[in-house]
């Protein structure tokens, strides 16, 4: 059995140092075509104080939440740059197509999985999706969101409304990812706005455990 255990371990620590150098390998590549841009929503701890947090937070019971998705647009841009370059080999064309075809598929899986993360296991509100390319769009009111089941929906319906945004962050503490809580303007809420923090070990917590708990959390924190 110690035997065993010991195998897991090892499987889990060269699964989690595989992941961490594909990441590190991409970020270089995409730092050194200046296509790494900052978050678009870094933690500052909260701009409101509690009471304005809670108050948001009960008003979205009969809001939307807008939940931004990441696209790796950049990443998949980049990437159908590379391939289109002339003087590549085939064997080299071939491996960056391939490498797109991936990017595209991850992108395709995150989707699919926040939504039918939110079908499952959100009932606190409403709840439309954006891309984080169309921040732009939604700060200038002409943004077209979707449902759970992939359907259109106007902008002008849901920003009408009391709303809040959900999107993944940076934290300044350690620069880890996380889901977290922003207001109309896209400030960080901080506390007690519920959060959820992307660990070394994050690959075993499922988008639907992730969803379930800040649902329960705000529940909660509405009374």
């Amino acid at each position: 059995m110690p035997g065993l255990c010991g195998q897991v371990l090892m499987n889990i620590q060269t699964y989690c140092i595989t992941m961490m150098n594909k990441r590190l390998f991409l970020f270089l590549f995409l730092f050194s075509f200046g296509l790494v841009i900052p978050a678009n929503s870094q933690t500052t701890g909260g701009i409101l104080d509690k009471s304005t947090v809670l108050e948001k937070i009960r008003d979205l019971r009969g809001g939307v939440l807008i939940v931004r998705l990441e696209s790796d647009r950049r990443k998949i841009e980049a990437l159908e740059h590379l391939a289109s370059a002339p003087g590549l080999s085939q064997k080299e064309r071939q491996r960056i197509e391939g490498q797109l075809l991936e990017a595209r598929e991850e992108a395709a899986v995150n989707t699919t999985s926040y939504v039918e993360a939110f079908r499952d296991n959100y009932d606190y509100s409403e709840v439309v999706f954006m891309y984080d390319y169309q921040t732009k769009a939604y700060q200038d009111g002409e943004i077209t969101f979707f449902d759970d089941s992939f359907n259109e929906v106007p902008g002008t319906s849901v920003l009408s409304r009391p709303h809040l945004i959900l999107s993944e962050g940076i934290s300044e503490n350690n620069g880890a990812r996380m889901l977290e809580f922003l207001s109309e303007d896209l400030e960080p809420l901080g506390k007690p706005a519920p959060r959820s923090h992307f660990g070394v070990l994050s690959f075993v917590t499922s988008t639907g455990l992730r969803i379930s708990r800040i649902n329960r959390k705000l529940h909660k924190l509405a009374g």
